[in-house]
C-alpha cells in the first residue's frame, strides 16, 4: 500500500514560487537600472531610450511588470525587462513614448530610479556599438631595449685536458759548425735535408693554412707528425695545408766528438 505525504497549501505554494523562479523582493540583492541613450524625433514627436540594468544576485530573478517593475508616467508596462540575470546586461530594452504627454520617462525597478529625457539624456545617435567578443590580433609592436645584463653565474667544470701538443724546435747546438736547413713545400709533406757529411741533431714543422679555401677547417691545418726521417733529414706532415721543415745539421765529427 502506498503511503501519501500530505503538506500545508503554504509550502507548497512557495516551492511552485521557487520553480517559477519568483522569489519575495525582500530576500532579492539590488538591480540597478540605468539609461544608455535616447534619441528625440522633433518632426514625429517621439523619444527612444535604450535601458539597461545591472543585477548583484547570482541567479535568475523574475520581475512581472507591477509594484517592483513599471514606469511612470503611466502606463506602468511598457514592454520593459521583466527577466534580470546576474551581471550587466547591455541594451536590455528600448521604450518610445510621446514627448508632448512627458518630456521624461522613470523605470522604476525594486525602489531604483533610472530617468530618460527626450533632450537632457545622451543621444544614442554616433554611438558605436560595442562589441562583446575579442577583435582580431594586432601587429607586433616595436622591439623594446635591451635590458641591463644580470649578474656573473658560477664557473662551470673545468673541461678535459687537450692533447699535447708537437715536439718544439730544440735550440740550435753552439758547437761550430751546426745550422739550419729549413724546407718548404706545397704540399703536406716536408722534408728538410741535411748535407752528405751531416747529421740531423734536431728539428721540427709547421703548417701554413692560409690558403685553405674552406676556412671550417683551418683548425684542421695543424702539425700532424714532426720527426727524424733518417740520420740526415727532418720530416713534418701537416694534416691539411703547407708544410715546412726545419732541421738542425751538424758535421759527423761533432757528433762523434760529443759521443
Amino acid at each position: 500500500m502506498k503511503q501519501i505525504l500530505w503538506m500545508p497549501c503554504h509550502v507548497l505554494i512557495a516551492i511552485a514560487a521557487l520553480c517559477a523562479g519568483l522569489v519575495p523582493a525582500h530576500a532579492i540583492d539590488p538591480i540597478h537600472p540605468g539609461v544608455e541613450c535616447v534619441d528625440f524625433d522633433e518632426e514625429a514627436g517621439e523619444a527612444t531610450a535604450r535601458f539597461f540594468y545591472y543585477s548583484e544576485n547570482d541567479f535568475v530573478v523574475n520581475l512581472p511588470p507591477g509594484g517592483d517593475n513599471f514606469f511612470s508616467p503611466p502606463p506602468g508596462n511598457r514592454r520593459q525587462e521583466s527577466r534580470f540575470v546576474p551581471g550587466l546586461t547591455w541594451r536590455s530594452f528600448e521604450v518610445t513614448w510621446s514627448v508632448s504627454s512627458a518630456k521624461s520617462l522613470t523605470w522604476n525597478l525594486l525602489g531604483q530610479e533610472a530617468v530618460a529625457h527626450a533632450t537632457d539624456s545622451p543621444r544614442c545617435t554616433g554611438i558605436t556599438e560595442c562589441r562583446t567578443d575579442p577583435g582580431p590580433q594586432g601587429l607586433d609592436g616595436p622591439e623594446g631595449p635591451e635590458g641591463p645584463q644580470g649578474p656573473q653565474g658560477f664557473d662551470g667544470p673545468q673541461g678535459p685536458q687537450g692533447e699535447p701538443g708537437p715536439t718544439g724546435e730544440p735550440a740550435a747546438s753552439a758547437v761550430t759548425g751546426c745550422h739550419t736547413v729549413v724546407a718548404q713545400t706545397d704540399d703536406k709533406t716536408a722534408v728538410a735535408a741535411c748535407g752528405a757529411d751531416e747529421l740531423v741533431m734536431g728539428g721540427g714543422g709547421e703548417c701554413d693554412d692560409r690558403l685553405l679555401a674552406d676556412t671550417e677547417a683551418w683548425s684542421a691545418g695543424q702539425l700532424k707528425a714532426s720527426y727524424p726521417d733518417t740520420a740526415g733529414s727532418w720530416t713534418a706532415v701537416c694534416a691539411l695545408g703547407r708544410a715546412s721543415a726545419r732541421a738542425i745539421c751538424c758535421p759527423a765529427a761533432t757528433q762523434e766528438m760529443s759521443e
